[in-house]
């Protein structure tokens, strides 16, 4: 690649021999008063490419130092369209999971949703457009500065319009677009409402033995009273006991939360609670959270609730055999509880080595799935339990995953998401096409400056 020096080194000696054609032909002894003229065009513009030349460290400083005392900087650009592609990114993100829970029950809403969504990819476009343009330009300013300089300088003024056209298009825009964020908060202070602060945390879900629960529904609460109906989100838990906030606009930065897990009619609360800070914003921070009314578990076949007078247990799990053993010891009468789906059999259960039978057998369905609770009394202190049970297919549950929003949090979104769009996309080509009109009116005095 031509370097700036090469560049400037070319132009001062395409200046000379512009010079040089230029006195022949005002010297000839042509008799023809346009090529005379044209000597003397050419002796001009060997005059301008050799300030321009000469002046080319001078513009870079006078470049630097305007940029220094308004205060505006590449860095101050970079920064704002990352945070506007951002804001786009999750507004875009938000609306589309509003438009699939809303916008087919509403014959109003879904057109509207459909329409800022298509205006939000947009603005994706522009922010993307605007990030290359300005990293093309802070980087590349000096060489494309020299390029035009060169280009001005070719004999005969063949390319001088394009000269003038990129020297002007970086002399103005090295300016004037890292101005472009402070010309938008001038016009409009106060920036619309980030989704930014909100987080899409990574969760493992796990009982106190730390087997993983499945196809299950996890349930987010921003109380420890975790009251049923307070719930803010429910996430749904894959088979291997994972679960990921994307089906929902994300939890807000700077909360606690709480959790409890709705799994084969049985809603079990979590002792657990996260806490999302900053670095959640920019990656999935991952937890785990425990389930403390499930002891042990080879979900989604069956799982034993913890006993409430349980003080230490041991857990021996073979879940190819359908076997469980448990050391559990008590501190007063407690019951054993185990749950199944239909397409487990739980066969047989034996305590300190004798086999028994189950005191009670109560049957339960849940999100299109049938099974049954097993209860067995058990005496305070040390026991061996073992369980035996017969594994089947399983189904899937039916769960829908919902995050709450209300009315104002709606209109507030729609809101905000206007203004976003106004401000990516309408103000950025208006002032880029201020920028072009300045560029060209440059680049015509330029061009007819020395003539």
């Amino acid at each position: 690649m031509l370097e700036v020096s090469q560049a400037l080194e070319l132009s001062f000696y395409l200046g000379l021999l512009n010079y040089v054609l230029g006195n022949l032909l005002l010297g000839s002894p042509l008799p023809f008063p346009s090529v005379k003229k044209l000597g003397i065009y050419m002796i001009k513009d060997a005059l301008a490419i050799w300030i321009l030349a000469s002046s080319f460290t001078i513009i870079l400083n006078v470049i630097g130092y305007i940029r220094s005392i308004t205060g505006i900087s590449w860095e101050t650009l970079h920064e704002w369209l990352s945070a506007m592609l951002l804001n786009v990114l999750s507004y875009l993100g938000t609306i589309k999971i509003l438009s699939g829970m809303i916008g087919s029950l509403s014959a109003f809403l879904s057109p509207i949703l459909s329409r800022i969504t298509s205006l939000l990819s947009t603005a994706m476009i522009s922010l993307i457009a605007l990030q290359i343009l300005s990293i093309i330009i802070s980087t590349k300013y000096s060489e494309l500065l020299a390029i035009g300089i060169l280009i001005y300088a070719l004999p005969l003024g063949i390319f001088k319009r394009a000269g003038s056209i990129l020297i002007s298009f970086t002399l103005i825009f090295s300016v004037a677009l890292p101005a472009m964020p402070l010309f938008i908060s001038a016009i409009y202070p106060v920036s619309p409402k980030t989704l930014g602060d909100r987080a899409f945390p990574y969760i493992e879900v796990r009982d106190l033995s730390g087997g993983a629960l499945g196809d299950a529904l996890l349930l987010v609460y921003q109380s420890s009273n975790m009251i049923p109906g307070s719930e803010i989100a429910a996430m749904l838990v894959n088979d291997r006991g994972e679960t990921i906030m994307d089906e929902t606009p994300g939890l807000p930065i700077g909360g606690i939360y709480y959790f409890s897990l709705e799994m084969f009619g049985w809603r079990l609360y979590s002792a657990s609670s996260i806490f999302l800070g900053n670095e959640c914003m920019f990656k999935n921070c991952s937890y785990v959270i425990t389930i403390d009314g499930v002891l042990a578990s080879d979900s989604p076949y069956i799982f034993i609730h913890t006993p409430p007078a349980l003080t230490y247990y041991i857990i021996y799990k073979d879940p190819g055999r359908g076997i469980m053993k448990l050391v559990l010891h008590l501190a007063s009468i407690s019951s054993l509880i185990a749950t199944a789906p239909y397409y487990t059999v739980v066969t047989a259960i034996s305590i300190d080595g004798n086999q028994t039978t189950w005191d009670d057998r109560r049957p339960w369905s849940w999100a299109g799935i049938d099974g049954y609770n097993y209860y067995k009394l058990l005496d305070p202190g040390v026991h061996i339990i073992e369980i035996h049970y017969i594994k089947g297919i399983p189904s899937k549950p039916l769960l829908n995953p919902f995050y709450k929003v209300d009315r104002n949090e709606i209109k507030e979104m729609l809101s905000n998401a206007i203004i976003l769009i106004f401000l990516t996309t309408v103000f950025p080509v208006v002032y880029i096409t201020l920028l072009t009109m300045a560029t060209y009116t440059l680049a015509r005095l330029l061009e007819r400056g020395a003539r």
